[in-house]
């Protein structure tokens, strides 16, 4: 009688260190997932600091394109409305001067 309650008793011992066991490796990996996750929280951070300067410097990107379009659609207007007065200039006729030879 006194083994097999000697025996039951080393059972529960052994039954007992086993849970302490699984709750401390079961607190370990929960502290791991916990680190984990504050690391991934601090690079989703980083990552959203780094798109708003992307987003930021890509419309500043934007509005120079559009200005410099502007700047060359005015430059090409400006080229086009020249090439048609210098082309209206050679479709003038010139009046003639006198010259002193005697066509005066």
């Amino acid at each position: 009688m006194a083994y097999y309650q000697n025996s039951m008793a080393d059972r529960a011992v052994g039954d007992l260190n086993k849970e302490r066991y699984d709750r401390m490796m079961a607190e370990e990996g929960l502290q791991k997932a916990e680190d984990q996750v504050s690391r991934l929280q601090g690079e989703i951070e980083a990552l959203k600091t780094q798109l708003q300067n992307s987003e930021k410097l890509l419309k500043q990107a934007q509005s120079v394109n559009k200005d410099m379009q502007e700047k060359l659609d005015k430059a090409e207007a400006m080229k086009d409305a020249l090439e048609k007065q210098m082309k209206n200039a050679g479709n003038t006729v010139l009046p003639s001067v006198p010259t002193a030879t005697g066509d005066i």
